[in-house]
């Protein structure tokens, strides 16, 4: 599985700007999607490969929310003014197909979870900062997911996204009372896991995985690439 994220930064000018395009989720918030170390590592181990190919032995990354798969990942950096909406999207895709058809999971690195606001505001009328601007995407506790929920198939990647960056005043009403560090408005991390990979088990097996799926326990595939 690879991994994608984009850092967002604010600028110190308040453009208005109103929103447009975006579809709703599923509720799925009662429920948690669970991470995994990367299959490989479970390969090294059952053919006593050596360290000298130079893979990273690092499982997992410790956050300020939990873990995190460790794996591939590419970053982009965007700077934005606050009262802005911007469209996000995912870079894997030639002409018509993606790679990446079997799973996406959009979330807020810096917590592990999503945007969901406290309240809407009149610059953006959603309870998100995130919203999908093509396939209707399912919301968990901790992240937003496409497939293989949505299909796994080009029309079923959750591909495109908007995110709102709000207003000093748009983020205290959105978040009153707000205390929580890693939710600042000083910059956001938006990051998507992305797979071509259908193992949805907590430990990778060669000969099971590959006919699971993951309504059955909502575990993570192998070799992410965060975006």
């Amino acid at each position: 599985m690879r991994n994608l994220f984009v850092i967002i930064w604010v600028l110190l000018l308040f453009p208005l700007q109103k929103s447009w395009g975006q579809v709703d989720y599923y509720d799925y918030e009662g429920r948690e999607i669970q991470t995994k170390a990367a299959k490989w590592h479970d390969l090294q181990k059952e053919f006593q490969i050596s360290a000298a190919d130079r893979f990273d032995g690092v499982e997992f990354w410790e956050i300020a929310g939990g873990k995190v798969q460790g794996t591939h990942t590419s970053v982009d950096t965007l700077y934005v003014h606050a009262g802005t909406t911007l469209l996000l999207s995912l870079p894997d895709k030639l002409k018509a197909d993606y790679s990446i058809q079997t799973y996406q999971r959009w979330y807020d690195i810096r917590r592990l979870s999503t945007f969901k606001t406290l309240s809407k505001v009149y610059n953006w009328n959603y309870d998100d900062l995130l919203m999908p601007e093509r396939v209707k995407g399912y919301r968990f506790k901790n992240g937003y997911v496409g497939s293989p929920l949505t299909g796994a198939n080009s029309n079923g990647v959750l591909d495109y996204m908007y995110f709102y960056y709000p207003t000093k005043a748009d983020f205290e009403s959105m978040f009153p009372g707000n205390t929580d560090p890693n939710l600042d408005n000083k910059y956001y991390l938006v990051a998507c896991d992305v797979s071509g990979y259908n193992d949805y088990t907590e430990k990778y097996d060669k000969q099971t995985s590959h006919h699971s799926r993951f309504q059955n326990g909502y575990w993570e595939p192998c070799n992410l690439l965060y975006l």
